[in-house]
């Protein structure tokens, strides 16, 4: 397919999972494939069996030119909001890579401030084979990671729901009440808490994430928990102007550090893909 941007060098596809539960990180994953070394079936993860995607990430890791796996945690998605907690992990990703892109193509029509160009994609991960990519890749880490929170929290059945607002997650969700998994800033789990309702600036109440399998586009604005874009110059509650590259609400900075909160592909903690 053609592309608006012609960039010359390396181009990696981006792309998340787990934007719309109400538990566990958010996923990204950044991958450069090799036109040396095609890896056939590529395709939505969405799309693709269990199976299906664990055999093509296999494939991914040993074919790619490069790839990364990064997260973004609950605590981050509660402070930050869920796209800028999802716009972090991506960052992680892309500069966990072991090559430095030229242009990275993002699935979706909102793009992260990464250190290269970005190009956006509306269902890029069914039409880019190296968004295609990182899409398998996130899913599957994160896949993993809710089996895991499974054997720590098993009252939940994150390792059928995978953290999703299923019936079933719903249900035990208000028999249990919220562990320390689920994100205090999506509507059920705040409502079951009892906290009060998030007010933006002037005390105008702010929308909240409601349940589903995903989380719809978002207007610009302000640094609201429902995912709402942060525009160039946008302040901080209590008026201050945010500072570039800080997105925390309590005005602390970012870590500088790509991988702070990431978990790697290659099974370390410290590093992620090759």
């Amino acid at each position: 397919m053609a592309f608006a941007l012609h960039i010359e060098g390396p181009v990696c596809g981006v792309d998340e999972a787990g934007r719309g539960p109400l538990a566990g990180p958010v996923y990204a994953a950044a991958v450069v494939l090799d036109a040396a070394r095609p890896i056939d079936g590529l395709n939505d993860s969405k799309l693709l069996s269990a199976a299906q995607r664990e055999r093509l990430a296999d494939e991914i890791r040993a074919r790619a030119l490069g790839w990364a796996v990064a997260s973004a945690s609950v605590a981050e998605i509660d402070t930050l909001n869920i796209l800028q907690a999802t716009f972090l992990a991506m960052r992680r990703a892309v500069d966990a890579l072991g090559i430095a892109p030229a242009l990275a193509r993002v699935d979706g029509n909102q793009a992260p401030r990464l250190g290269c160009a970005v190009e956006t994609l509306v269902g890029g991960d069914a039409l880019d084979p190296s968004i295609s990519a990182a899409s398998i890749l996130a899913k599957t880490e994160r896949d993993a990671a809710m089996r895991a929170l499974h054997e720590r929290w098993p009252l939940y059945g994150f390792d059928r729901h995978k953290g999703y607002a299923t019936a079933e997650h719903l249900l035990l969700l208000r028999e249990h009440g919220p562990c320390d998994a689920h994100r205090r800033s999506f509507a059920p789990v705040r409502e079951l808490l009892g906290l009060p309702e998030l007010l933006g600036p002037a005390g105008s109440p702010m929308p909240i994430v409601s349940p589903g399998p995903g989380v719809p586009p978002a207007p610009s604005g302000p640094l609201i928990p429902d995912g709402s874009l942060i525009p160039d110059g946008s302040l901080f509650p209590d008026g201050s102007p945010m500072p570039d590259g800080s997105l925390f609400l309590d005005g602390s900075p970012m870590p500088d550090d790509p991988l702070v909160g990431s978990l790697a592909s290659s099974g370390s903690e410290d590093g992620a893909g090759r």
